[in-house]
Parts: structure tokens; C-alpha cells; sequence
């Protein structure tokens, strides 16, 4: 659940032992640095059970007079047989490659958060989910509208840039 922002913070790892972290190197309180952010999530409550914290990260609320709060880094599996995998930050994405750096923001790209990420994805690929009944049922008529929309912007700036107008 959404905890905060802003945030510039490192992720640290508190289950090192966890599948998802094979093969990383890393162990318990080590730093993913700087993967914390910009929006950070935390576990409130319960929540699904049983839901796994894979990482317990300190970072300074910046609208609570720099109160020390935590962010969290979950996984647990749906009744469907679904993995969910939760970063617990905006910024995890940071990690996977060096997109817009150095322009809008320092080098992020983390090796350890690229083979977390392959790990993750190996394993969900590897799950058998139930299968959901076929309803016979188109999309919402939202969902139509939203896409007929969608389709007819692309379509008009194609053709403007194929016809050479530029103000698509």
C-alpha cells in the first residue's frame, strides 16, 4: 500500500534466503542503492496470506519532519496460483537499465536487480494459474471507448506525419 513520497532511498534486503534472490550474492541488510523511491510502498495490516517481505527498507519521511518510516518488498501467491511481486518503489525499474540516465536522473542499473527481476519472471512463468471461465463477453463499453479513442489518435498523427504535418 502507497506509504510516501518523495523518496530517494536504497532498498535493503531482509530475506536473502528467499528464491528470489539466487544466485544476487546478497544477504541480509545489504543495499540495492538508490532503487528506493520516488513513491514507496509498505505493508499495513495483515494482507494476503501468507505474503512474504523480502525487503525492509528505512527512509526519511520528508512530510513528517524526517520521521524514519519503512518500505517494504513483497511476494505471495493468489488463490489462482498467480506469483504477485511487489518492489515497494517507482524507482525499482531504475535498476533493469540506464533509460534516461544521466539526463533526468543518476545511474541506477543494478545487476542484482536485473537477476531478481529474471528470477522472478523465470518463476512466474514457471506457475500454473487456474484457468478463468470464458464469460463469451466483450470488454466493457469504457474499455472500447478508451481503445477506439486510443486507436484514432495514433491513426491521425500517422497519417499527419505521412501527409508531412508536424502540429500531431
Amino acid at each position: 500500500m502507497y506509504a510516501a513520497d518523495p523518496v530517494d532511498a536504497d532498498i535493503i534486503v531482509s530475506r536473502a534466503d528467499h528464491w528470489a534472490f539466487a544466485g544476487t550474492g546478497l544477504r541480509n541488510g545489504d543495499a540495492l542503492r538508490g532503487l528506493l523511491g520516488y513513491e514507496v510502498d509498505a505493508m499495513y495490516g495483515g494482507g494476503p496470506q501468507p505474503v512474504e517481505r523480502l525487503a525492509h527498507s528505512p527512509f526519511a519521511d520528508q512530510g513528517a519532519q524526517g520521521r524514519t518510516r519503512f518500505a517494504d518488498m513483497t511476494m505471495y501467491t493468489a488463490e489462482s496460483g498467480a506469483l504477485v511481486f511487489a518492489a515497494g518503489s517507482t524507482k525499482w525499474s531504475w535498476g533493469l537499465d540506464g533509460y534516461n540516465a544521466p539526463e533526468w536522473h543518476t545511474r541506477r542499473a543494478s545487476e542484482a536487480a536485473q537477476l531478481i527481476t529474471r528470477n522472478i519472471l523465470d518463476r512466474m512463468l514457471q506457475s500454473q494459474t487456474a484457468p478463468r471461465p470464458a464469460t463469451g463477453r466483450l470488454p466493457s463499453p469504457v474499455v472500447l471507448l478508451a481503445s477506439a479513442v486510443a486507436i484514432a489518435y495514433v491513426l491521425r498523427a500517422w497519417i499527419w506525419r505521412r501527409i508531412g504535418r508536424n502540429d500531431a
